[in-house]
């Protein structure tokens, strides 16, 4: 079994958890307080005696989770979004899969798009994506003068399969 260690940058905070026993991946809450720093155009305030990132409307930004991922080495953590968060907030990632090196050390941030025309606010302690620690795949990129010949019967390029 493989051990992701995490060390929680806002104290009280919930750690990262599988939700149940046949979860392929765990769940990323992402928090926050007003002393969080904010990259992109989003904006944290206390409402109701919570703390709620703001993102506006069809904007891209970076929300962070409170956590640092102690990612082994030959590992790397995969990020997606969870399944309901684009049906419920209308956000989804903005670079669709979040690759978290074992050498990244700071911050794990969740990069979101706002695909409404709203201003979307979220809750600190919102699970809004999640992880998967993954081996790396050990892999030799070799250039070659020749272009690679045909495999199949296949004719024509990008989207010729759906024809």
């Amino acid at each position: 079994m493989d051990t992701l260690k995490v060390y929680k940058l806002i104290d009280g905070i919930e750690s990262p958890a599988i939700a149940t026993e046949g979860s392929a991946c765990f769940d990323i809450p992402v928090n926050f307080n007003t002393n969080s720093e904010i990259k992109g155009k989003g904006l944290i305030y206390l409402k109701n005696g919570k703390y709620i990132f703001s993102i506006p409307p069809q904007s891209i930004c970076l929300i962070p989770t409170g956590y640092i991922f102690d990612i082994p080495k030959g590992y790397h953590v995969k990020m997606y979004v969870r399944s309901s968060t684009p049906l419920k907030t209308g956000l989804i990632l903005a670079n669709s899969v979040g690759i978290i090196d074992s050498d990244y050390v700071h911050e794990v941030l969740a990069q979101v798009y706002n695909t409404t025309d709203s201003f979307i606010e979220i809750e600190s302690g919102t699970r809004l994506c999640q992880g998967e620690l993954v081996k790396n795949n050990e892999i030799i990129i070799e250039t070659i003068s020749e272009r690679p010949a045909q495999k199949t019967n296949r004719k024509g390029g990008f989207g010729s399969t759906g024809k």
